[in-house]
């Protein structure tokens, strides 16, 4: 040992991460708290250490410095070994390599120990550890400098739990404490096992002493001791009882919880918080599983979704509030920049953040960040405009500017306008070469609008003069492969909007504020003019009575439409002649208009956050609620990006990315020749007869593993109903209006018809397939689908009830019928021919009855979207359920079942409790493994997904997340 004092035995380098953490403070304290075993000492010299003192662990993160701080520098000095936790985090921290490299210079690197928290020595011993330099010297005397590997003292703590680290330390302290006290790992683990063997032997040998002497006393008190631990037992078992139940309520809290972050469009959010109350390796114990979690998880991941859906993606997240958002013209990338500043380059394939610059005072007006192409943006810098690629954003090219005001660029990425203040220039995005330049009168400065036009070669902007005391504006339009400027239009409005658009040239502009009176909500009135672009010539002109603060140009060729609104009216006119072809107020103010290209269709998003299909040829807005579910319901500016929008938000640091969604394993089977209505699929699974609705109704067959459509049939009816597939007469049965039509499953042709009543009521078909369940004027009956025989299934009762609503086990043991003069649910035994059960409920309130595949449970669904499930044996209530619609039918789907209405879809557990839920639903495979869906005219399945498969996605989601 060597004869110099330290004040420290030991210092401890490690990240501050959870588990760094965690090992370095536990292995703090085994080591303060070791003493050498007495034969041990007796080994040594006089001057070797028995204990561990004082050990010196950095509690603070310090900043990333050149050089250590000076109290850690002075710590390591007076520190005799240096003890690192590894982890594959270690090698990132510049600091504790920092530390290793300080100590190995003053002390030498015989005393770096290092301890294996996680992973493995490649990826978590950093190179300062695992390598040193040194230096010999050739034969020609030249001094070479070679780096040599070297094998640092380990111990290895690494453990699946918390528990197995605190066991492993206790283990591996031994190899460290022999290092530092000098003396051999084997002979003290010897003399340590020894030693605990010995108190082992002295606690035994004293216990049998006490034992012996109070023999007599133990065999009195035997009796209430061990009373008293059965009452422990039992006080243990409710605690434990006690502490799950607990645990089951938080994971429905927090449930309850990710489903709120969801619908706020914090889809990653969501899938954490129900990924941590489930079980899973990442917990420390084991947790509850409960269908609350499950489905929220399930509903964050997007499991059983059918590619129909506009739902949130992720967050793009700054420091500030974000005010100009820019989209990429393939919609690849997007600008946000906050109101600190913060100007980010967004990647919205993986949501990383490519880059962030802070502009400073440079930052004026949102027109001075545009992208130029897909590949260039440009933002101000001091002198000018950046202009930076998105592969490498952090290598700009400066374009000096005098007075710089906004770029804009064209939507092909051929040119882009610089704006100054005494002028503007036009550059190409190939070379960034000047194509043409230009300088402003005096009196007339740039007002802010600005439009290319690169097919043709045109460029517009907007000039005003608001010194005198009548405003005067401008609009220069300019032919770019000229170099020269065509002419000037005069608006008497102050310009909105510059559009280009197949020769045409729409200026949109509204009154200026100063001249709209005194009243704060008069936004005056606006116009649109239409002028040929090339001369400058009117070919037509609009005016509204209120401002007009969008215009865009859409439809098919043929029919352009010209789409523009006001605060919360849309406008459809013809491009051609301005005539107007309809309009719509929406109630809410209006964002933006997106045409489809070539349709005679566009998306409209108003303020509130409601998504609606235009109708381009007469202004009709349908607003499907189902279609994309807004987080905010204050949109400042939504945008359409590459397979995604971009929803931004008042007084909001995210911005909302939402895209289409589907099951990660969702696979299109084949696409149907209309909408599909209903399926049903042969006991092999091969085959699926499809109803759907296009020109006419028909009934298709198809072969699920090719795809391959087998016959089509049309159906003289408006209206058909698939019943399914007979497999004893391989047919197709469909209710075709008052007629059930059977088809020929190998080519859709007749074979036979049966007449029902025109007053028929068709529930479907029983649990055999092998008769249909309706009702007449007569009752409810049960028909052979084989002959035709008809079985009645009510007596007098149906005449005296006259009920509307009612149901049939599939089973056939039950039938329910709706009684509103009586007010209730009469519940008839058919077996048994015994009196009716009487269930009275609020009848006027009701919307549907079913029963579950075994006919033990009967389902009474109410108007407010509850259902209520009763035991059919005594109408005792079993369970409720919200949220669900009217559950008008019950599938088996293995343990599990699925609760229908109409093509919504819940999927419970083995239980009966609610874990999915799924749009589009079609029918369940024959083995219960699959499902089939529907979007519109595509058919497509989606595995039953188990409790493993549905962790693995979620564990797999948040780790991609994490790298990104």
């Amino acid at each position: 040992m060597e004869d110099r004092q330290y004040v420290y035995d030991a210092f401890i380098s490690y990240r501050h991460c959870p588990l760094d953490q965690f090992v370095a403070e536990n292995l703090h304290k085994e080591l303060e708290a070791f003493r050498l075993p007495k034969g041990v000492r007796k080994h040594l010299t006089q001057n070797s250490r028995t204990t561990i003192k004082r050990v010196f662990r950095d509690r603070d993160e310090l900043p990333l410095a050149s050089n250590l701080a000076d109290p850690i520098t002075k710590a390591l000095e007076e520190s005799e070994y240096l003890i690192v936790i590894c982890t594959p985090r270690l090698p990132e921290s510049m600091w504790c390599r920092k530390e290793i490299e300080t100590f190995a210079a003053l002390h030498g690197r015989e005393k770096i120990f290092a301890v294996l928290a996680e992973g493995e020595p490649s990826e978590s011993f950093p190179p300062e550890l695992l390598y040193t330099t040194e230096e010999r010297v050739e034969e020609d005397g030249r001094k070479v400098s070679e780096r040599k590997m070297i094998e640092p003292l380990a111990a290895d703590v690494r453990g699946g739990s918390r528990k197995e680290i605190r066991k492993k330390i206790r283990a591996e302290l031994l190899r460290l404490a022999a290092a530092m006290c000098g003396c051999g790992y084997d002979d003290l683990k010897q003399r340590h096992r020894e030693r605990r063997m010995r108190r082992i032997l002295t606690a035994s040998c004293s216990a049998a002493a006490v034992c012996l002497a109070f023999g007599a006393f133990s065999t009195v008190m035997a009796l209430r001791i061990r009373s008293q631990k059965q009452q422990i037992e039992a006080q243990a078992q409710e605690i434990e009882t006690q502490y799950r139940e607990v645990l089951r309520s938080n994971a429905v809290i927090t449930a309850r919880e990710s489903e709120r972050l969801l619908a706020e469009g914090d889809r990653l959010g969501a899938v954490r918080l129900a990924r941590s109350v489930l079980p899973g390796e990442a917990q420390e114990e084991e947790l509850p599983w409960t269908p609350q979690a499950q489905y929220a998880l399930t509903e964050a991941l997007y499991l059983y979704e059918n590619d129909s859906s506009i739902r949130p993606v992720r967050l793009l997240e700054q420091e500030g509030v974000i005010e100009t958002v820019r989209v990429s013209p393939e919609g690849g990338c997007a600008l946000l920049l906050d109101d600190a500043d913060n100007l980010a380059l967004w990647d919205l394939a993986d949501g990383s953040r490519k880059m962030q610059i802070s502009l400073g005072s440079s930052y004026y007006d949102e027109a001075q960040v545009a992208f130029l192409t897909e590949e260039l943006f440009a933002y101000p810098v001091e002198g000018g405009m950046a202009v930076c690629s998105t592969a490498q954003p952090d290598l700009p090219d400066l374009c000096p500017s005098d007075g710089y005001e906004g770029v804009y660029a064209d939507a092909a990425g051929v040119y882009y306008l610089i704006a100054e203040q005494e002028g503007m220039e036009i550059h190409g995005t190939q070379n960034l070469d000047t194509k043409l330049a230009y300088e402003w009168d005096e009196e007339m400065h740039f007002a802010g609008e600005a439009a290319l036009d690169a097919e043709n070669g045109y460029a517009a902007v907007a000039l005003e003069n608001t010194t005198g005391e009548e405003h005067k504006t401008q609009v220069l339009v300019f032919s770019i492969p000229e170099k020269r400027l065509l002419y000037t239009a005069e608006p008497s409005q102050r310009v909105e909007q510059l559009l280009f658009d197949r020769g045409r040239l729409y200026v949109t502009a509204n009154t200026w504020w100063d001249m709209r009176g005194d009243n704060y909500w008069d936004t005056g009135n606006g116009n649109i003019s239409c002028l040929d672009a090339q001369t400058g010539v009117s070919l037509w002109e609009i005016r509204e009575e209120s401002a007009v603060y969008g215009c865009c140009a859409g439809g098919p060729a043929e029919a352009q439409k010209l789409i523009y609104h006001t605060y919360d009216t849309v406008v459809i006119a013809d491009a051609a002649d301005g005539r107007e072809r309809g309009r719509t107020g929406m109630g809410s103010g209006i964002v933006t208009v997106i045409p489809a290209d070539g349709t005679d269709s566009a998306v409209l998003f108003t303020r509130d956050g409601k998504f609606d299909y235009l109708n381009l040829d007469n202004a009709q807005a349908f607003y499907y609620e189902d279609k994309f579910r807004s987080a905010s319901d204050q949109v400042m500016a939504f945008y359409a990006a590459r397979d995604c929008y971009l929803v931004q938000s008042y007084d909001d640091n995210r911005v909302g990315q939402y895209g289409w969604t589907a099951d990660p394993e969702l696979t299109e089977l084949f696409q149907a020749k209309g909408s599909v209505m209903e399926a049903a699929v042969d006991r092999s699974g091969r085959k699926a007869a499809v109803t759907t609705y296009g020109s006419r109704m028909g009934v298709e067959l198809y072969d699920l593993a090719t795809g391959e459509l087998r016959w089509t049939t049309g159906l003289e009816k408006e209206y058909g109903h698939l019943l399914g597939i007979l497999e004893t007469e391989q047919e197709v049965a469909v209710v075709s209006g008052n007629e059930l039509l059977f088809l020929s499953l190998e080519d859709g042709s007749y074979c036979r018809t049966l007449e029902l009543e025109n007053s028929s009521q068709i529930q479907g078909l029983d649990r055999t397939g092998a008769f249909l369940l309706a009702s007449d004027y007569k009752g409810l009956y049960a028909l052979s689908l084989q002959n035709g025989d008809r079985t009645d299934l009510t007596g007098e009762e149906w005449q005296q009830r006259n009920s509307l609503l009612w149901a049939v086990g599939p089973s056939m043991r039950y039938l329910a019928v709706v009684s509103e003069e009586e007010k209730a649910v009469f519940l008839h035994d058919i077996k048994s021919g015994g009196a009716p059960g009487k269930l009275s409920v609020n009848t006027a309130y009701l919307s549907a009855l079913c029963f579950d595949q075994e006919d033990s449970l009967l389902y009474v669904s109410y108007k407010n979207d509850r259902t209520e499930a009763y035991r059919t044996s005594d109408l005792t209530l079993v369970s409720t359920y919200d949220d669900m619609g009217s559950i008008s039918r019950v599938e088996q789907a293995g343990d599990a079942m699925l609760f229908l209405d109409g093509t919504n879809a819940w999927l419970t557990d083995e239980n009966g409790e609610v874990t999915a839920r799924m749009d589009g639903y079609l029918t369940v495979m024959p083995d219960a493994s699959s499902i089939l869906l529907q979007n519109y005219e595509k058919v497509c399945r989606v595995p039953i997904h188990g409790r493993e498969q549905i962790l693995k996605y979620a564990d797999g989601l948040l780790k991609e997340e994490q790298k990104e």
